[in-house]
């Protein structure tokens, strides 16, 4: 995502406990989560106006073959 959704960073104070478990969350392997879940976040987080405003709509990748002609090669 791009635009000013951080262009302003909130600054967050973490105890040492939280900080344990940013670090433990950290070492995840992104590799296992679907990607389509971040189209899902994104129009949740901007919320409804914001991406009206921005033009920002999440499409699944089956939508998007299903609207695609077939290639006839």
């Amino acid at each position: 995502m791009n635009g000013s959704l951080f262009g302003t960073p909130a600054k967050v104070h973490l105890d040492q406990s939280e900080l344990a478990k940013l670090a433990r969350a950290a070492e995840f392997d992104g590799r296992r989560v679907d990607p389509t879940i971040f189209g899902s976040l994104m129009e949740e987080i901007l919320g409804h106006d914001r991406r009206w405003e921005l033009g920002a709509h999440y499409m699944h990748e089956v939508d998007i073959n299903e609207d695609r002609p077939a290639d006839d090669n």
